[in-house]
């Protein structure tokens, strides 16, 4: 029985992999997949959950009419509402299996949404057009994961349809020379791991056969980027997509902007008054366990219909840039995001690291050093100084910082004003 179910699944999913790869190159069936989508999830949304029932009464949203013009009327959902009325968006009626999805936290507090299990195939036959579109086998490939977790975790290749997967969970000398000995086609991991793979390829002169690295996750700025093309010498591919919408987007060989998965996502660009980039919106088409509508990712970009230099027909995401509160603001309104301090930061010199901004001229590196790599830390901590100049460096001895979180946050303890006064300044210079 559970063969069958397999068997079945595996053709629903080559069947909508068939479909999304000509919708990409086909506006016409794009918009209509996609506008279709949205009809069903608003109309699903006013019968069964009751948060959106009273707001579509209050804005006038007609689940007949237009979808996307009736998408407008309907407010921003930010990430508050998710955790504070979290249960009000689960549907009454549900049907299908569900699984929860937590953030990381890297934000603040962690949110927890649920995902149902029933539209699995449309979101694996858009992981192998990704797959496709990045240049991947789907026959017959080697994928390494760089799965950095706080725990020490054993490694684990797992084996299934023609696809091997190595999957490393520490950081460090011995486990990078497995992987480069393993000879994978293909790189997945955090924009922080690749550059520490890059780096342990740099110093040891180790030769890295993969075709292309995917990262996801992490802010890759085009500083890291071109550091990894320079050394590891393949293509780089970078992906975007948050634990509450799935996937959203993702580069393609030949073209350097960010396809939105258009047949899984609606994302929207919301104007701001503040001069800076407009602000993302995304609606997962397929989440009916607990629908989420127009929800506020905190990321800026600017979104471009045309059709591409490619031939696709699906959006792009140009000038994608990280949260408003993942970024240190220098007093001359430059931003500066996690991945440049990794730049320096990302080898093992330092057991962690992390930022706190107090005000627009108080910015600190708090760090928990390596005895071991005493004179080599002194030199790259130099570099950072003139990366963020006036940065107070503070040594500690263990993780103090805010709830704990993960290496290289940023913890903003400076006020809202100050960061958008220096943002609209370093606007109004780019302009000039």
């Amino acid at each position: 029985m559970l063969r069958c179910k397999a068997i079945l699944r595996l053709i629903e999913t080559y069947g909508y992999y068939y479909q999304l790869s000509r919708s990409e190159y086909d506006f016409c069936a794009m918009e209509r997949i996609q506008r279709r989508k949205l009809t069903r999830l608003l109309r699903y949304c006013q019968e069964n959950v009751l948060y959106y029932r009273d707001m579509f009464e209050e804005a006038g949203v007609d689940v007949e009419g237009d979808p996307k013009e009736q998408m407008q009327k309907l407010p921003v959902m930010s990430r508050s509402v998710v955790q504070e009325r979290g249960f009000d968006l689960i549907p009454v009626r549900r049907n299908g299996e569900v699984r929860v999805a937590t953030t990381s936290g890297s934000s603040g507090v962690p949110v927890r949404v649920l995902r149902g299990t029933s539209h699995k195939a449309q979101e694996n036959a858009a992981v192998m057009r990704r797959k496709r579109n990045q240049g991947i086998s789907l026959i017959y490939a080697r994928i390494a994961s760089l799965c950095v977790l706080p725990k020490q975790v054993p490694r684990r290749i797992g084996i299934g349809q023609g696809v091997s997967v190595l999957r490393l969970f520490r950081s460090n000398s011995d486990e990078f020379g497995s992987l480069v000995s393993w000879k994978p086609h293909a790189i997945y991991g955090k924009a922080s791991s690749l550059l520490a793979l890059a780096q342990y390829v740099q110093d040891s002169g180790a030769v890295l056969h993969a075709q292309c690295v995917v990262s996801h996750s992490e802010q890759l700025t085009p500083q890291v980027e071109s550091f990894l093309v320079e050394v590891l010498g393949c293509r780089i591919h970078n992906e975007y997509g948050l634990e509450e919408t799935g996937d959203i987007a993702h580069t393609v060989n030949g073209c350097q902007h960010m396809h939105i998965d258009a047949e899984n996502v609606y994302v929207e660009e919301v104007k701001r008054d503040d001069g800076v980039a407009p602000l993302l919106v995304v609606t997962s088409l397929n989440n009916y366990a607990m629908p989420i509508l127009r929800y506020a990712t905190g990321d800026s970009g600017h979104l471009v219909t045309a059709r591409c230099a490619c031939g696709r027909v699906t959006p792009a995401i140009l000038n994608l840039q990280g949260r408003v509160d993942s970024f240190v603001v220098r007093p001359d309104g430059r931003r500066i995001f996690p991945g440049e301090f990794y730049r320096y930061l990302g080898r093992s010199t330092v057991r962690q690291w992390w930022i706190v901004q107090r005000s627009a001229r108080t910015i600190e590196l708090h760090y928990c050093p390596r005895a071991a790599y005493q004179h080599e830390m002194r030199a790259q901590l130099e570099a950072v100084r003139t990366l963020c100049q006036g940065l107070e460096l503070k040594e500690v001895q263990e993780q103090t910082h805010h709830d704990n979180k993960k290496n290289g946050t940023i913890v903003l303890l400076s006020t809202d004003g100050e960061r958008h006064d220096l943002l609209r300044g370093s606007t109004r210079r780019q302009r000039a």
